[in-house]
């Protein structure tokens, strides 16, 4: 019987191994609760992203993970011995992590200058600071005295003065304008009255004109002959009697 065998794109693919079950393979939501136990908090989501690298890429595993058919789809299923080791560097990383964050939050020494030309510079640790900080503060020397309440109340009535002053000020170039504004209108009132007055002059003489030439006589000489009518008729009657 002859063999053939084929290289390159001949030969079949390779199926990746089926992996031995016999052992402790955990679900996604069991692996949750596993690492709980364990001590590790992560999501559903995380373990999850951790079977899906995995299982794209066995080289880097970072579990051994297997895909379990389920007649619907499929499950990713964890191996728990991985798991462990996973866990295991999980917590390290963690401690590592809130390590490195106390280290951040810790204040930077305080640098305080030699008492003498020769001595050099030393750091002071931040307890000591603040001791001596609370024993500076405690000395006479450096108490801070607040005003006294009669002076403060001085500084709040000059402020207060300061701001009606400037109150008043506005408030007075205010009544000026207003002023200046009531002596405009008087003026043109005082205009408006003289330039009626002229015109009713105008009128009357130009009423008189008319009368003259027309052969008419105006409103006011009707009056005045109306006057005299009326005394030549009293004239009459005395002069009867």
């Amino acid at each position: 019987m002859n063999i053939f065998t084929r290289s390159g794109a001949d030969a079949p693919e390779q199926a990746r191994p089926e992996p031995d079950m016999s052992g402790s393979w955990l679900s996604v939501p069991e692996a949750v609760a596993y690492c709980e136990a364990q001590g590790l908090s992560r999501n559903i989501k995380t373990i999850r992203r951790w079977a899906q690298r995995s299982h794209a890429r066995p080289e880097n595993a970072e579990v051994l993970v297997h895909e379990q058919d389920t007649g619907n789809g499929f499950r990713y299923v964890i191996e728990k011995t991985s798991l462990d080791r996973k866990i295991a560097q999980e917590i390290a990383f963690d401690a590592m992590r809130a390590a490195a964050d106390r280290v951040a939050d810790t204040p930077a020494p305080v640098q305080v200058e030699p008492d003498t030309p020769g001595q050099a510079g030393h750091a002071v640790e931040p307890q000591f600071a603040a001791e001596e900080a609370k024993t500076g503060a405690d000395t006479p020397a450096q108490t801070q005295t607040e005003p006294e309440p009669s002076v403060r109340k001085l500084e709040v009535i000059s402020r207060d003065e300061g701001f009606l002053r400037d109150q008043i000020s506005q408030k007075d170039v205010q009544i000026a304008e207003l002023n200046e504004q009531m002596r405009r209108k008087d003026d043109h009132i005082s205009a408006m009255l003289e330039r009626d007055k002229e015109t009713n002059v105008l009128i009357h003489r130009l009423q008189d004109a008319m009368s003259r030439t027309l052969g008419v006589l105006g409103p006011d000489a009707q009056t005045h002959r109306l006057h005299e009518g009326d005394s030549a008729e009293s004239d009459d009657r005395t002069d009867r009697v």
